[in-house]
C-alpha cells in the first residue's frame, strides 16, 4: 500500500541519566534529557495529488494542515515488548498528541514536549492520520464514512525506541486503513450526435449497505470493529469529467469521477452470492432527434473491498448490444470492477448485472 514515512527525531546530542516513570510524564527532565522532536517527513511512493487522499502534501499544506497527525506513545520502563510478563501497551506516555508541520521552520512541532528517558528505558510509538480531537486510543481509532470523503491511515508499531538507537530517530511506516472506490463510465458504438450523462450512482441501501462507522485496533489485531451496514454513497453528474457525459468523441467516450470524488470505506467482504452490494444507476439518452429520455439500472457488486486497496467500477453502455431501433433503444450496461493493489495497479474482478 501507499505508505508514508515520518520521522522522529531527538533535537539534542547528549548523555542523559536515568528518570523515573513519574518524571518522564510529567515532563519534568533532568539536564542534558533529550526532547522528542518530529523534524522530517517520507513519502516511500509518490506523492498522490488527489484532494481528498491524506497525503504528506495533504498534511502539510493542503486538506489536513490543520489536522496533521496523531501519535500514541506507551513507556515501558525497561522491559522490552518481547518480554513474556510486564510489557502491556497504554496510552500512558502520548495520547491522541496533536503534531502539525510548521511552514515557517519547516518541521513537525507540537505542545508539551515529551523527553526521551535514559539511553535504558523504551518507548513504543503508534500514528494515525488525520488527526482528530475525538480519539481516546490507539486500540480504537474510530471512523465514521459520513460522505465517504476522508481517508484514514495508520502506521505500524515502532516498538522499544530509545534514545540511543539511530539517534534517537523514530520512524513511522503509515498505510491506508480503508478501502478507496472510484467510478467510470465508458460507452460503445453510441451513434453520432448523442450522448450519455450519468445522473447518479448509488452504492448500497439502508437494507443492505456499507459500513456506516467502526473502530480500528491499532495496537494489537490491526484490523476493523465495525457497526451497522446501512451506509449509501452517491455519485452525480457533477462528480465527474464533463459533468457525466460521453459522446462519440474520441477524447469524449469516457467519464471517471474527479479527483476529489473518491469514496473511502471501511473494508467490507461483499464475495458472497447473498452479500452483494447493490448499486444503482441513472442516466439520461439523447437521440438526434433531440428527444431525451431516463433510464435506470439496478445491480449487485460481488467483491470484497480489502484494507489498503482501491476499487475502480467500470461501466460500459453499450448501444448496440440490446435489440431496438430509433429513440425507443435501451442502452445496455456491463460491469467490471477493477482492484488497484497498492493504489497502483488495475486488476479485473468481476460484477453482475440482472438480465
Amino acid at each position: 500500500m501507499k505508505k508514508i514515512y515520518l520521522a522522529a527525531m531527538a533535537v539534542a546530542a547528549l548523555t542523559v541519566s536515568s528518570c523515573s516513570q513519574d518524571e518522564v510524564l510529567n515532563m519534568n527532565p533532568e539536564a542534558g534529557v533529550k526532547a522528542i522532536a518530529f523534524n522530517g517527513a517520507y513519502l516511500g511512493n509518490a506523492a498522490e495529488t488527489r484532494g481528498s487522499v491524506t497525503d504528506l502534501t495533504a498534511l502539510q499544506t493542503g486538506a489536513y494542515k490543520d489536522n496533521g497527525i496523531g501519535v500514541f506513545a506507551y513507556y515501558s520502563g525497561t522491559t522490552q515488548s518481547n518480554a513474556t510478563t510486564g510489557w502491556t501497551w497504554s496510552d500512558n506516555f502520548m495520547n491522541n498528541l496533536q503534531v502539525k508541520w510548521n511552514t515557517t521552520s519547516n518541521n513537525w512541532t507540537y505542545d508539551k514536549v515529551r523527553y526521551w528517558p535514559s539511553a535504558t528505558e523504551y518507548v513504543s510509538f503508534v500514528a494515525y492520520a488525520p488527526h482528530s480531537n475525538t480519539q481516546t486510543s490507539s486500540a480504537a481509532i474510530s471512523h465514521t464514512v459520513g460522505t465517504g470523503a476522508t481517508d484514514l491511515v495508520v502506521s505500524a508499531l515502532e516498538k522499544d525506541k530509545t534514545s540511543a538507537v539511530n539517534g534517537g530517530k523514530v520512524t513511522f511506516t503509515m498505510g491506508h486503513v480503508l478501502s478507496r472506490i472510484g467510478l467510470k463510465m465508458t460507452q460503445n458504438n453510441l451513434p453520432n450526435d448523442y450522448y450519455i450523462t450519468l445522473t447518479s450512482v448509488t452504492l448500497g441501501t439502508t437494507e443492505k449497505g456499507l459500513y456506516s462507522s467502526g473502530t480500528y485496533d491499532a495496537i494489537t489485531e490491526q484490523s476493523w470493529t465495525t457497526t451497522n451496514a446501512t451506509q449509501t454513497l452517491s455519485w452525480i453528474g457533477t462528480d465527474m469529467s464533463n459533468d457525466g457525459k460521453v459522446t462519440s468523441e474520441t477524447d469524449k467516450t469516457s467519464t471517471s469521477n474527479n479527483a476529489d470524488k473518491y469514496f473511502f470505506v471501511i473494508p467490507q467482504d461483499f464475495s458472497a452470492t447473498d452479500a452483494a452490494l447493490p448499486i444503482n444507476v441513472k442516466y439520461k439518452l439523447k437521440v438526434a432527434e433531440g428527444a431525451i429520455m431516463d433510464y435506470e439500472f439496478n445491480g449487485k457488486i460481488n467483491n470484497n473491498f480489502e484494507k489498503g486497496k482501491a476499487y475502480q467500477i467500470s461501466f460500459t453502455m453499450d448501444y448496440d448490444a440490446l435489440p431496438g431501433d430509433g429513440n425507443n433503444k435501451p442502452i445496455a450496461i456491463t460491469f467490471g470492477v477493477n482492484e488497484i493493489p497498492n493504489w497502483e495497479n488495475d486488476v479485473d474482478a468481476a460484477v453482475t448485472m440482472p438480465q
